[in-house]
């Protein structure tokens, strides 16, 4: 990833070549996808992520002052025992939320959900319309460009934290089942990733392009050194990457007073390509150890 032989995957050709071959409207989301550093190069790309990490920096500030309140009355639920919808009750109202601190944009009230697509080489005709829509949507009145920062930074980092907090959460409810959730530290740096992988294409090959496809889920029950490689590496190292440490050190602080205990939990998880989307998390949660209930 580091390598200058290699370089990012410019997916905005994509919805290009798309557009060229099918002939429907598209422009929005080529444009969205334009603005993502990720998919960009050279020059360009540095302007991007200088433009993305003022605004971030910003951000942080209200976030970091916020997230200790976000934490306390969105994991509260944590403290209540009974099966309970996570995702829909925890992981997602909390993620949103922390992200309309972060960019500036609040996307709650639209599909937000579906932003994904726009990696997803595979979506049908109809996903690629309702994206369409969603992103003209939330950009119809943008006269500064900051409504499309404020959107890239929610492509960039909604679903991949909503997908990462759910998966974590699951994984450390299994490594204490049935005993106090504060039994076991929580972790500070994430032990899975909703990003399995990214693409890299290889500049020097001749002819046709060549893929590379760098897993980076191979570092899940590694050490934490290691694992701080799910947010990569040199000039593409994720720009969000001291926003989550910071969030999941602020659950690590809220878990380490919780005593209930997960009895079950389901998690399911849906391919976007080079995204999972978490789409199910289910959790049991059971009273005290020592509480009247459970003698």
């Amino acid at each position: 990833m580091r390598s200058i032989d290699f370089d990012v995957v410019q997916f905005h050709k994509g919805h290009e070549n798309l557009r060229d071959a099918v002939g429907f409207d598209n422009s929005a989301t080529i444009e969205l996808a334009k603005a993502l550093p990720l998919g960009q190069r050279g020059d360009t790309h540095r302007a991007l992520r200088a433009e993305m990490a003022k605004v971030l920096a910003g951000g942080r500030v209200h976030l970091k002052r916020a997230l200790p309140e976000l934490v306390e009355t969105h994991f509260s639920i944590l403290n209540e025992a009974g099966t309970h919808d996570l995702l829909g009750s925890l992981v997602e109202p909390f993620v949103n939320e922390a992200m309309a601190i972060l960019s500036g944009i609040d996307l709650r009230n639209h599909l937000a959900s579906c932003l994904a697509d726009i990696f997803d080489s595979g979506a049908s005709i109809q996903r690629r319309k309702i994206l369409e829509e969603t992103i003209k949507g939330i950009t119809e009145f943008d006269t500064d460009g900051s409504q499309r920062v404020a959107l890239a930074i929610n492509v960039m980092g909604r679903d991949p934290l909503i997908g990462t907090l759910a998966k974590c959460l699951a994984s450390h409810f299994d490594a204490t089942r049935g005993e106090p959730l504060n039994s076991k530290p929580f972790p500070l740096v994430p032990t899975d990733t909703s990003v399995p992988y990214v693409w890299r294409e290889d500049l020097g090959a001749e002819n046709k392009p060549q893929f590379l496809e760098c897993r980076i889920d191979q570092f899940e029950g590694q050490t934490e050194d290691q694992r701080l490689k799910f947010f990569g590496a040199g000039r593409h190292t994720c720009l969000g990457k001291n926003h989550s440490l910071m969030v999941f050190d602020c659950v690590a602080e809220f878990i380490a007073r919780c005593d209930r205990s997960a009895l079950s939990s389901e998690i399911l998880l849906t391919d976007r390509h080079v995204l999972h989307l978490a789409t199910k998390f289910q959790t049991e949660i059971g009273e005290p150890r020592g509480s009247a209930l459970n003698r």
